[in-house]
């Protein structure tokens, strides 16, 4: 499990070794970093109506292309975390067929194709 970092105790560590960061520059990582892990909770934990308020303090953030990227493709995010369903299954299998067909360098047929897929 991905747990969220101690941006304070972190903040003077990281700017003594590295000298060309600023204090101001490791704050606003900080803040960035703390909008992505809200709308990782809220993704995980499926909670659409925290979607919405989130998605409105986001554009007006620091990681506004990042919500305006989600904005444009709304409906999937709603989808997301509303249905029950995935894709997740018929992707794995698709990459798998990828990588087979890969291996083969093209060569051979259909037959030898299927007989690698069902094995």
């Amino acid at each position: 499990a991905i747990s969220q970092p101690d941006f304070n105790k972190a903040n003077g560590k990281h700017t003594s070794s590295c000298p060309g960061i600023s204090e101001t520059a490791v704050r606003d990582l900080a803040k960035r970093m703390s909008r992505f892990y809200e709308i990782r909770t809220i993704l995980i934990g499926r909670e659409a109506v925290e979607f919405e308020p989130w998605l409105a303090q986001a554009l007006g953030s620091a990681i506004a292309s990042f919500a305006r990227g989600l904005r444009r493709d709304i409906d999937a995010v709603r989808a997301a975390l509303i249905l029950p369903w995935s894709t997740g299954p018929v992707e794995g299998k698709i990459n798998k067929l990828k990588l087979i067909k890969r291996s083969m360098y093209g060569r051979a047929g259909l037959d030898l194709l299927r007989a690698r897929i069902m094995a």
